[in-house]
């Protein structure tokens, strides 16, 4: 799936996205963002800037190997959840 930045309007912030393998979030009770995006892996799925801290720390939490793959996610989900002039930018996931 890909991911991109977009404003509350729903139009993207820039032409950069990144592109998610389905099955590479973590999973499990302890990933419930993670796990619900991999699970509607046909549908969009929008982040608030507060859930996409959310989906950072779970890929954190969940060790240096998804780290090592999602990091370019992680350090967007930080950049729109960590100012105050992001508030209205929002992580999309598009599915396939």
């Amino acid at each position: 799936m890909d991911v991109r930045l977009e404003d509350e309007d729903g139009k993207p912030i820039s032409d950069d996205y990144l592109v998610i393998e389905f099955g590479s979030l973590p999973s499990g009770k302890d990933s419930p963002i993670s796990s619900l995006i991999d699970a509607a892996r046909y549908y969009d799925t929008l982040l608030n800037p507060i859930q996409a801290e959310a989906l950072a720390d779970e890929i954190v939490a969940a060790g240096e190997s998804f780290l090592s793959t999602l990091e370019p996610l992680v350090k967007w989900a930080r950049e729109i959840s960590g100012s105050h002039a992001h508030l209205r930018t929002y992580l999309r996931f598009v599915g396939d």
